[in-house]
């Protein structure tokens, strides 16, 4: 794993599911931007969401954005 980047447990294991984690760390140790990839906010541990299937990436100098492992498109755009 990058020095570089940041995995909230269940992200780490939805990143590694489908392989991107590869791609995120080679990323990040190539640019040496510090990336953080969650799956919910640090501070809300105790809130339940709808959606588990995603998860968000936050590197400097790139807008973030989601990556999505589920199927559903609804409760993914909620």
């Amino acid at each position: 794993m990058s020095n570089y980047c940041f995995y909230s447990q269940d992200a780490l294991a939805l990143a590694q599911s489908a392989g991107v984690d590869v791609i995120i760390n080679s990323y990040a140790e190539q640019h040496k931007k510090q990336t953080y990839i969650l799956c919910r906010p640090l501070s809300n541990e105790d809130v339940k969401y709808d959606y588990d299937r995603a998860i968000a990436v936050f590197s400097s100098g790139i807008k973030p954005f989601f990556i999505d492992f589920g199927d559903d498109d609804d409760l993914f755009e909620e």
